[in-house]
């Protein structure tokens, strides 16, 4: 007598029949995420100048589709980050395949997109293993820089709506209900303000391309700038000691000249009182003054004639008068000396 198989319940065979699926969908997902690929992946490397967020396990895409993923990321000895990815084999890369670093998301993730011109010739391709090199490579925009270029524009507008307008976008992007219609009305806003301010937009944009214009037409000047604040700098840099040593001569001249001028302090307060008195003293005799100047030329004159005979001056004394005037007391005057001779005589 054959056993008898008992045939398993309706529910068991859809129990297992749901495992499966569930085991292969899940595989498929993983497959996805890790982004593995069942096909022989081909190995190959680029330079590039700056890899910020670039991690394993990213995309490698070509023309927007995925062939490959980023197996790791480090620094070559001239300390420029050198991605490594794989391609799979399938995908022939040509000699002159160009490297960028794009963003996947708005929360900053990359993907590398390797990038072929058109006409290139397909006999000349990268053998496995190969180096993308730096000048092929194009890491991605620094949203920081963009953003700065607008730092003009965001400083004519209310930090408030600003802070506001941030705070709506970071809540929409975190899937915080009730936001979107306050960021839409604050992004209305902004564009009004931006719109109010027009002109004034325009006048920067005006004159930023002013000055980019101007430092363009004086490029060679500004090259040859350098070059001598390069050459001063490195100057400067071997004089250091010198320069150090003429620094502690200059605080020694500078603490002598500040005694110096403490202790002649007095006596220069006290000359400069005096010469106030004598030039107030010049002034109300500026009439007398004025005269004596006048009379100067007519005297040297007759002091020339004088001295015409030799080295010395030949004088026939006929009336002296000597008074003598000093401020602030009265004048003296000496006994007055005449002379009665011929040649004094009218």
């Amino acid at each position: 007598m054959r056993p008898r198989f008992r045939r398993p319940p309706a529910s068991t065979l859809g129990l297992i029949g749901f495992l499966a699926l569930t085991l292969g969908t899940t595989g498929i997902l993983f497959s996805t995420i890790a982004g593995t690929n069942p096909r022989d992946p081909v190995p190959y490397r680029a330079v590039f100048a700056d890899a910020t967020r670039v991690v394993p396990g990213d995309e490698v895409r070509m023309s927007g589709v995925r062939v490959g993923r980023v197996l790791d990321v480090a620094l070559d000895v001239d300390q420029r980050a050198v991605v490594e990815f794989t391609v799979d084999e399938s995908v022939q890369l040509p000699l002159q395949t160009r490297a960028e670093l794009r963003y996947r998301d708005l929360v900053g993730a990359r993907y590398l997109s390797l990038v072929v011109t058109p006409g290139t010739a397909a006999d000349d391709l990268l053998q496995p293993g190969g180096t993308i090199p730096l000048g092929r490579t194009k890491a991605a925009l620094d949203l920081t820089v963009l953003l700065d270029g607008f730092r003009p524009i965001f400083n004519v507008l209310d930090p408030e709506q600003v802070n506001q307008l941030a705070l709506q976008v970071v809540r929409t992007l975190q899937g915080e209900g009730g936001t979107v219609a306050s960021l839409v009305a604050n992004t209305a806003t902004l564009t009004q303000d931006l719109a109010e301010r027009d002109v004034v937009i325009g006048r920067v944009i005006d004159n930023l391309n002013v000055v980019l214009d101007t430092v363009d037409d004086r490029g060679d000047g500004l090259r040859a700038l350098v070059d001598q604040l390069g050459r001063l700098s490195s100057g400067l840099a071997e004089d250091r000691l010198v320069i150090a040593g003429a620094l502690d001569g200059i605080a020694d001249l500078s603490a002598s000249t500040a005694d110096l001028l403490q202790e002649a302090r007095p006596p220069l307060t006290r000359d400069i009182a005096s010469l106030r008195a004598a030039a107030s003293a010049f002034a109300d005799t500026k009439d007398q003054l004025q005269e004596l100047v006048d009379l100067l030329p007519i005297k040297l004159n007759s002091f020339t004639r004088a001295a015409s005979y030799g080295g010395y001056l030949n004088f026939f004394v006929c009336q002296l008068d000597i008074t003598l005037t000093l401020p602030n007391t009265p004048s003296i005057t000496a006994p007055g000396l005449r002379n009665n001779e011929a040649l004094c005589r009218p």
